[in-house]
């Protein structure tokens, strides 16, 4: 997935057979391999999971600087998932240990808890 100033961040996509489901936006500088059987448990149970690689960790370009950065790259992944058809209103930010602190900055104005019908 591609940030403004050209950087490709390494997204992988976890989803249900029909796609439509809340989406689940994970960043995290510990590469995507090791959430891959927490997106697979969250897409058998109605999830679409993003798991991304923070920039500079795990494939991702650019330099890793840790918390510099964030906003701006968390905000590039905010629109690029409203451009996919998939994408929807339903966004859950989960976020790795290092994140936590910062998670009011980036979550952005879609972020709502999951609701089932």
């Amino acid at each position: 997935m591609p940030v403004p100033d050209g950087v490709a961040l390494l997204t992988d996509r976890w989803y249900s057979s029909d796609g439509a489901d809340p989406i689940v936006l994970i960043r995290s500088p510990y590469g995507r391999g090791m959430v891959a059987s927490y997106a697979r448990l969250l897409a058998e149970r109605g999830f679409t999971v993003i798991v991304q690689s923070c920039r500079g960790t795990f494939g991702s370009g650019g330099v890793f600087d840790p918390m510099f950065g964030e906003v701006e790259d968390t905000r590039a992944t905010w629109e690029w998932m409203d451009a996919q058809p998939w994408a929807h209103e339903q966004v859950v930010p989960e976020v790795s240990s290092r994140q936590r602190s910062p998670r009011p900055l980036w979550a952005g104005p879609r972020c709502s808890r999951p609701t089932r019908a």
